[in-house]
């Protein structure tokens, strides 16, 4: 039996990326490409921007983008979940979680906003992983 999912949108929620292990132990991503939905949640269709030459660890995640908002930037998902925020305080760019853990969400401040922003994509994007793993399982 044959059937086809639509995407559920234009906008992809996933990333995929090549994963490779160097020499050194090190790990090198490199995107090759979207993910969207099907309507049902069973299924995805995948857009290849890249093919890897060689073989290797296929990973997907989903997608995290920045949008300003009235005084902070949101971190989002591709399905427009807030995961985080950060707010400029004088000189300095405080981060946020969008759930509150007991501590106001506060993760750690940045004296740029570019760093703030690596600092809250690094964590969340580690969180997402884990999320994955996890219901893998």
């Amino acid at each position: 039996m044959t059937t086809t999912q639509k995407a559920t949108k234009t906008t992809p929620n996933h990333k995929l990326y090549s994963v490779a292990k160097l020499k050194n132990g090190q790990q090198s991503w490199t995107e090759i490409g979207v993910a969207f939905p099907h309507q049902d949640g069973d299924g995805f269709d995948f857009t290849l921007t890249a093919i890897p030459a060689r073989g290797g660890t296929f990973v997907m995640r989903r997608a995290l983008s920045w949008k300003p908002s009235t005084g902070c930037w949101q971190l989002v998902t591709g399905d427009d979940c807030i995961l985080g925020y950060i707010e400029r305080d004088g000189q300095r760019w405080l981060c946020f979680t969008a759930e509150d853990f007991g501590n106001d969400g506060f993760l750690g401040q940045a004296a740029t906003l570019a760093a703030a922003k690596a600092h809250l994509a690094k964590r969340f994007a580690a969180a997402v992983a884990s999320e994955a793993t996890l219901a893998a399982l």
